[in-house]
């Protein structure tokens, strides 16, 4: 799996996530200690996924961030 195989799945799994919560962006960004654009960016795969991210959004969603991953 490559890299961007694996923030493919991230950015999946966490729009899943975050529609689920009905949380808009912004509160989830703000949550997880991120600016929106760069959630959206990265969510739209314009945007590599920084490591702290995932494991802050994993942490957010009750998750791992092999499942987030996978």
């Amino acid at each position: 799996m490559t890299n961007r195989d694996i923030d493919a799945a991230v950015s999946r799994n966490l729009r899943k996530l975050i529609a689920r919560s009905g949380l808009p962006q912004h509160k989830v960004a703000e949550r997880a200690g991120m600016y929106q654009s760069g959630l959206s960016r990265s969510l739209s795969g314009h945007r590599e996924w920084r490591v702290q991210e995932v494991v802050s959004l994993a942490a957010m969603f009750d998750t791992t961030v092999e499942r987030l991953a996978s």
